[in-house]
Parts: structure tokens; sequence; C-alpha cells
């Protein structure tokens, strides 16, 4: 149980996560890149505007699923349903938080209030502790439900990253508590290349992509 948002970022999220969520982020951006200039007779019109945006969102969303996203950490990557009509997140958690994506416009800091952002956010009363009986085990046990935090990314019209935040928002989402410029941090300290780990996977997810059936030319 922590006391503030800031203790909890200091106790859960260190360099290594932040560099990994830099690195998913910034690889889904090329990933994207890649499929857009090689397939740009299908892109090049003016319908394209309809779907590209979607198409990016994917891309970055997929360096977050199990199969491909490296755990930092303790932070482990599931899929989640999150409303009715089958609309499934990538989730990154661990005992303590739950971390989800979202990309934002210029002018917001933080994404549409979505019923199950709100729900995760009331767990965010740092002053008042939302607790949750532990009907399953000990009856006399108290548990604190997860902390809540979204990973908050922005891209320009030319496929710019402009901003990578962590945003831990207040319990009603009208605003944040806390806020980590993740973008500014990894810029200032990483290495001319990636990871050997991140270089991997990058090449991995560019021939998955390839050969992917999100584009039928036939």
């Amino acid at each position: 149980m922590y006391n503030s948002a800031k203790e909890l970022i200091q106790n859960e999220i260190d360099y290594e996560l932040k560099k990994q969520i830099y690195y998913s982020i910034s690889n889904g951006v090329e990933i994207f890149k890649g499929l857009k200039i090689g397939n740009i007779e299908i892109f090049d019109n003016e319908l394209s505007s309809n779907i590209l945006s979607r198409i990016m969102t994917f891309c970055i969303d997929r360096q977050f699923s199990p199969d491909i996203y490296i755990n930092k950490n303790g932070f482990e990557s599931y899929i989640k349903r999150v409303n009715n009509f089958n609309h499934k997140v990538a989730e990154l958690g661990n005992n303590n938080m739950v971390i989800h994506i979202a990309r934002i416009t210029n002018r917001k800091v933080l994404p549409n209030k979505s019923a199950y952002r709100l729900n995760y956010a009331q767990n965010n009363n740092f002053k008042q502790q939302q607790l949750k009986l532990d009907l399953v085990g000990n009856t006399n046990k108290v548990t604190v439900g997860p902390y809540y935090g979204i990973i908050t990314y922005n891209i320009d019209q030319n496929l710019e990253i402009k901003a990578i935040n962590l945003i831990i928002p207040a319990s009603d989402m009208e605003t944040y508590i806390e806020k980590i410029d993740i973008k500014s941090e990894v810029e200032r300290f990483k290495t001319v290349q990636n990871d050997k780990q991140n270089e991997k996977t990058l090449i991995t997810l560019k021939n998955e992509f390839n050969k992917s059936q999100i584009i039928n030319k036939k």
C-alpha cells in the first residue's frame, strides 16, 4: 500500500521498464513505416486516412502482446477483454500495478475515460485506499486493488514520436497525479543502438508484418 503516486513510481517503475516501453513504441512506429512504404500503391489515396491511424495503433499495441513484449521489473503482458463488444487491450501488470497503453493528441494529456479505465483508476485514491476483502482465502484479510497507470504516446503526421509518458491518473480521470516523461529520460541516456534483444525483436516483427494478411494484394 503506497501513500502517494510518487512513492508508487519510485518503487514500481525502474529505468529498464521505461526503456522497454520506449523501444516497444518506437519499434511499432518503425513497423508501421515499413508497412506503409511497402504498400504505397494501396495507401496512396484519400480513403487511406480512414484506416492508417488504426493500423499504426495496432502495430504499436502488438509490441505489448505477451509473445513479443520483453518483461521487465516483474511486469508481464496479458491480453484482456475490457467490454461487452469483445474489445481487447494489451495489459502490463505485476502484483501491485496495472498499466494500459493509449495514443493521445497534442491537446490532451489523458486518453478518453473508458469505463474500464475509470474502473481501474478508482484504485488511485491514495488518501482513501480502495480496500477489497479476500473472500477466497482468509476472510479477515484485506487487500488493495492494483494501482493504475497509462502509457500515453503522441505521434505527428510525419510519424515522429513527440511524446511517451507514464501517467498516474486521478481516481476520476479528470486529471493526473504524476507524470513521467519516458521519451526524454530514455533518449538522454540511450546508446546509439538498440539492445540486441530489441534489435532481434524488430527484425522478427518486420518479417511477421511482411507476411501479414492485413492487406490482400490479390
